[in-house]
């Protein structure tokens, strides 16, 4: 989660308590720029519900970026994340945040509009209730 766009966001938008429970437990090492020191990672997380946005620079692969934004609820509440990898070479992150952005409008404008989901029987999951 610390080192992946969707997972910093993620955390980001979790509650505090959940944020301090993952900074607690050791943070992997997957390339020379993963971040593995709490206090790094505690800086990224604020930037990350601060700017509204992540770029994560050959944190998991080398040679490649991560840039990623929340998807929010209609509730304001983060439910996801959207995010895009690109090759670092020659990479602007920044031009990619607006685009991101408005996908995730779009996003949480059609879940909001969703007809609400139906009940499944608790027995036979793949049938559903049928209206008497």
């Amino acid at each position: 989660m610390h080192a992946t766009t969707g997972g910093l966001i993620l955390v980001a938008h979790n509650e505090w308590k959940i944020r301090d429970v993952f900074l607690a437990a050791p943070l992997g090492v997957y390339m020379p720029h993963t971040p593995t020191e709490p206090d790094v990672v505690r800086r990224l997380l604020a930037g990350v519900r601060e700017h509204g946005h992540v770029v994560c620079k050959e944190y998991v692969t080398l040679g490649a970026m991560g840039v990623g934004v929340p998807v929010w609820s209609s509730h304001g509440t983060v439910i996801a994340a959207l995010t895009v990898g690109v090759a670092v070479k020659d990479a602007r992150p920044m031009m990619y945040v607006p685009a991101l952005a408005v996908a995730t409008q779009g996003i949480t404008r059609a879940l909001t509009s969703l007809p609400p989901p139906r009940q499944l029987s608790r027995f036979f999951p793949a049938a559903s209730t049928v209206d008497a």
